[in-house]
């Protein structure tokens, strides 16, 4: 079960996390130059706004705790 739950959906995740691979220029496209890479992985929007909302939340904790609590107190407020 635990085999498959992995194979199924966390390899799925983990590679829609990581990206596209986009393979080096091939040297005719730069043959000026040399250009050694090992290629790279293109990211989606998504993943990139939720790595960005992530950074924030993790530097700026206490002002998303104190937004939170005071959104919290206005719906309370407004439910009364």
């Amino acid at each position: 079960m635990k085999a498959l739950l992995e194979k199924q959906v966390v390899e799925p995740v983990k590679q829609w996390w990581r990206g596209e691979y986009v393979p080096p220029p091939p040297p005719e496209e730069t043959y000026p130059l040399v250009i050694i890479s090992p290629g790279h992985y293109k990211r989606s929007k998504v993943v990139l706004m939720i790595e960005a909302i992530i950074k924030s939340v993790r530097t700026h904790w206490q002002f998303w705790i104190g937004t939170l609590i005071g959104a919290i107190g206005i719906i309370i407020g407004l439910i009364k």
